[in-house]
């Protein structure tokens, strides 16, 4: 929870397309939780009782959510990946302004591939939680409030089981999303280890290539004069 307020910190000189996104995500989850809704209307008045009237009103009804929930739903991607667009851009222009008004000391102690990896890999991972991890959280909350509120109004006996077989498939899910964030952790110092040993192995084999081109040179300067020497 600490990091998706820390997320929300950041979306804060963002609010007004944020706002909006948010209610393109509530109409997105109340759509859902009216389509759950509408199952038992279309089972007992279309299939069952054969009500000709319904047959016609249910599918324009279903019809008419749906492209609403697409349209939302598209509404909502387009503002939070801008969001998470400005939220990256914001993010560099510190660390570079950061990072230059470092002293000489902080180069010696930090490599420089674990540098690049911070202001490229990093920040382009953070892009993607906001606009994927904040998006699912607030969208995932309103369809789970709608959907909670139908299955209570439809039969509460069967609302109550599920609410408590519910908390049960939440503790496996928040497992899993701790290893990930610990593995994606990993993986990025890996990353900024591999680009330090890409760069020193780079500048050893730039530094050796002229004592090579030297020695090369003496032998076959070597070679010339033994020639000669031994040439009657």
């Amino acid at each position: 929870m600490k990091l998706y307020l820390r997320l929300l910190r950041l979306v804060k000189p963002h609010t007004p397309r944020f706002i909006l996104a948010m209610l393109c995500m509530a109409v997105v989850g109340a759509a859902t939780a009216a389509a759950a809704y509408l199952v038992k209307p279309a089972m007992d008045d279309i299939f069952l009782d054969r009500n000709e009237g319904m047959l016609i009103l249910i599918p324009l009804a279903v019809i008419a959510l749906y492209l609403l929930k697409g349209l939302c739903n598209y509404g909502q991607t387009v503002l939070m990946s801008h969001i998470g667009f400005r939220i990256v851009t914001d993010l560099r222009n510190d660390l570079y302004r950061h990072i230059l008004r470092q002293p000489l000391s902080f180069f010696t102690k930090h490599p420089t591939g674990i540098l690049i990896s911070r202001v490229t890999n990093d920040v382009t991972y953070l892009q993607g939680a906001v606009s994927e991890a904040v998006t699912s959280l607030l969208k995932d909350s309103f369809t789970l409030v709608g959907l909670v509120f139908v299955i209570f109004w439809r039969d509460w006996k069967l609302a109550i089981i599920a609410s408590l077989v519910f908390p049960l498939a939440v503790w496996p899910i928040a497992q899993f999303g701790r290893r990930m964030r610990r593995i994606a952790a990993e993986s990025q110092v890996s990353m900024g280890t591999s680009s330090r040993c890409c760069r020193r192995r780079s500048r050893e084999t730039a530094s050796s290539r002229p004592s090579e081109w030297r020695s090369t040179r003496t032998g076959a300067s070597r070679r010339r004069t033994s020639a000669s020497s031994g040439s009657p």
